[in-house]
């Protein structure tokens, strides 16, 4: 059953109207406390229980469930994970609360919260990045001695040299005109999705073996939340093949490498 959507200002209204609106956000904690639709509730993606949340639930009956995220993606997954679970009247808001916010919806935050996760966050980034420069052979601090340093980039670190930044990443000028001369890859993935980390390391590998024959152009869904709506992206990770400048093929959820390979080897065209 396809995904319906509707658009923040639509919930908004009918939230006006005084109707019984259940509004479930799936982003994560400090998401949440740094700014959110009035009158949703705090439900994290990682952690969605669609059963315990409709027993819960202020509506009755087929009434719709809104998800809402930050851009729509991981509401997207969620009103999937609620349709399989069988409730099929979850409904994706488009744009999320990014698109809610720009609208001059209302929003609250609970600032407080929010400054102690980002605290939390830095302090976890730190004992981790030490840890790291502790360990690594070619920190500044190694332990196993700088024999064990590469003196030349290796694979995987080669391996993303033709990625667009996502702050530069014009997707007409990287995917679709490169796409005339080099298939390009595209990974729609986020900074949150599991898989998604699973699966970078696997097209690290394969852009490393296939070089200057095949161009990787990775894209947040959060950050560049426009292109993956005008592109459908509803779940990640999701991988897209362009050739000649359109899309030619679709590949969805995580794949090792030999499938990924095998994949474009099957969709590309010969010049």
């Amino acid at each position: 059953m396809p995904i319906r959507s509707i658009s923040p200002a639509e919930v908004n209204a009918r939230i006006q109207r005084g109707e019984r609106v259940d509004l479930i956000d799936v982003r994560s904690g400090m998401e949440w406390n740094g700014g959110h639709a009035v009158g949703a509730k705090h439900a994290q993606l990682g952690s969605l229980d669609p059963a315990k949340l409709m027993a819960e639930r202020v509506g009755t009956g087929d009434d719709p469930v809104y998800l809402i995220c930050a851009s729509g993606a991981r509401s997207a997954s969620a009103c999937a994970a609620f349709h399989q679970a069988g409730f099929t009247q979850a409904i994706n808001v488009s744009g999320g609360t990014s698109a809610w916010a720009a609208a001059g919806l209302p929003i609250e935050r609970n600032l407080k919260a929010a400054s102690l996760g980002v605290v939390k966050q830095g302090a976890i980034l730190a004992l981790v990045a030490g840890a790291v420069l502790f360990l690594m052979p070619c920190s500044p601090f190694p332990i196993w001695g700088s024999a064990y340093c590469p003196t030349t980039p290796s694979a995987a670190a080669g391996a993303g040299a033709g990625a667009a930044p996502a702050e530069s990443l014009d997707f007409a000028r990287d995917v679709v005109a490169a796409s005339a001369t080099t298939p390009v890859l595209v990974d729609f993935h986020a900074t949150w999705c599991g898989p998604c980390k699973m699966l970078a390391p696997e097209i690290d590998a394969l852009a490393a073996e296939r070089g200057e024959h095949l161009r990787v152009v990775r894209i947040d869904v959060d950050q560049q939340s426009k292109i993956a709506q005008e592109h459908g992206v509803s779940s990640i990770p999701d991988l897209r093949l362009w050739q000649g400048g359109k899309e030619i093929a679709q590949l969805g959820g995580f794949r090792a490498k030999a499938q990924i390979a095998a994949w474009i080897d099957a969709a590309v065209k010969p010049d």
